[in-house]
């Protein structure tokens, strides 16, 4: 069982680490996206508030939900969520396509953790 314990730690710390450094990554990268989807440096910017104000406001939720119904099927639910918000942040093919690619992002961030 102790072994068990650290693979379970492991895992628990380099899913939070990744989640975590979503938003790391997309910050420097604002420059080149507003110069991509043809906005504002400050437009832009809305990629990081809209990540962080939805992942503020719907983690408490997301704790309430994970005691009610079980954390496996929440974080499992939230890792999906990130990898396909990711996929569209990546595809997106409007401005307003990235920030609910963000929302999505914060809501999934928010469920796993």
């Amino acid at each position: 069982m102790k072994g068990q314990g650290r693979v379970s730690l492991s895992i628990g710390w380099i899913t939070l680490f990744l989640m975590g450094t979503d938003l790391f990554v997309v910050s420097p990268l604002l420059p080149f996206i507003s110069q991509a989807y043809k906005i504002s440096s400050a437009m832009a910017g809305w990629m990081v508030t809209v990540f962080a104000i939805t992942y503020a406001f719907s983690a408490p939720f997301f704790g309430w939900l994970s005691d009610k119904k079980g954390r496996r099927s929440l974080i499992t639910l939230g890792l999906l969520l990130f990898a396909a918000s990711n996929i569209l942040t990546a595809c997106a093919p409007s401005f307003l396509w990235l920030i609910v690619s963000r929302i999505l992002a914060g809501f999934s961030v928010a469920s796993i953790t």
